[in-house]
């Protein structure tokens, strides 16, 4: 068996979580922002690889967001308790959006509604 690629062998400056902080949040793509969730992998596979099945396996951030706990966890390397902080993550984002935005359910359908 190959040792995974991790986190480690990149360049300090390139790793998500110092590249985070140096160019904040949305320089990460959605891959490394799901390896900063996620923390660490299992034996035998990095949370890059991980992070990367996630997305292949669901296609895209929408598609994991509706993903069951059940779901997620058919996914080697997220067990019980990475598909809930998964799912944490996503429903914490929902609740911001619904406080942030909530025109969104309302029509705006005239000029005096929108002023």
């Amino acid at each position: 068996m190959s040792k995974s690629f991790t986190i480690h062998d990149l360049p300090m400056e390139e790793r998500p979580r110092e590249r985070m902080v140096k160019f904040g949040e949305q320089a990460l793509s959605a891959q490394e922002l799901l390896q900063l969730i996620l923390g660490r992998g299992i034996a035998g596979e990095s949370v890059v690889v991980t992070a990367q099945k996630l997305l292949s396996q669901f296609g895209s951030l929408q598609k994991l967001a509706e993903a069951s706990i059940e779901e997620l966890s058919l996914i080697k390397g997220i067990g019980l308790a990475k598909a809930t902080q998964i799912k944490a993550v996503f429903e914490i984002g929902r609740r911001v959006s619904a406080q942030v935005l909530p025109y969104k359910s309302k029509e705006l359908t005239d000029p005096k509604k929108v002023f």
